[in-house]
């Protein structure tokens, strides 16, 4: 049974609607040979070491890391990401802050105002919201010691365990991001 789930990301509600068998199997092929080979990448050092049958378990190294981003890179391309985008778009209300419900497009197409009303400039937002759209179509399939879900749960893991490190690089200052906005 096709459900709705709500949830605010910053200060705006998303509903997104579950896609309808047949475009949700047409998503979750692409999904899956985008995803497979970099998931493949960072798991290749699990085989044949003992008691590591799970990802989660896994001493997961910047190479396999590596290996995996260059992966994810090589697979995913503008077009499928358009394709991701606008597909959810179609199943998405987002109520923004002062009450206003925007519909980001119908069953036919994407309203490119509405998107730009809600994304515009923020790209962290419209990336929360695509993986909130998977999770709302395939949350059943992405879990388990096998799923996405591990695999989002090692990047964390690698993330976090990184972050305790010392640098020994050398930093220089950036130059100020200047506003070219001007009123």
């Amino acid at each position: 049974m096709i459900q709705s789930k709500e949830r605010v990301i910053d200060d705006k509600k998303y509903c997104i609607t579950q896609l309808g068998w047949r475009e949700g199997k047409t998503v979750l092929m692409r999904l899956f040979k985008i995803l497979a080979p970099s998931v493949g990448s960072l798991v290749k050092g699990l085989n044949n070491v003992p008691g590591k049958d799970s990802l989660l378990d896994a001493n997961i190294s910047f190479d396999n890391v590596s290996d995996a981003l260059n992966s994810l890179s090589s697979y995913l391309n503008d077009e499928d990401m358009t394709y991701f985008i606008e597909t959810f778009a179609k199943k998405t209300m987002v109520t923004m802050p002062g009450g206003a419900i925007i519909k980001l497009g119908n069953q036919f197409q994407v309203d490119e105002g509405s998107m730009e009303a809600v994304f515009g400039g923020d790209y962290q937002a419209l990336m929360r919201w695509l993986m909130f759209a998977i999770e709302v179509n395939y949350a059943n399939f992405f879990t388990g010691a096998g799923g996405l879900n591990a695999f989002a749960q090692a990047m964390q893991k690698v993330a976090g365990s990184q972050s305790q490190n010392t640098s020994t690089g050398i930093s220089t200052e950036s130059q100020p991001v200047r506003n070219t906005n001007q009123v």
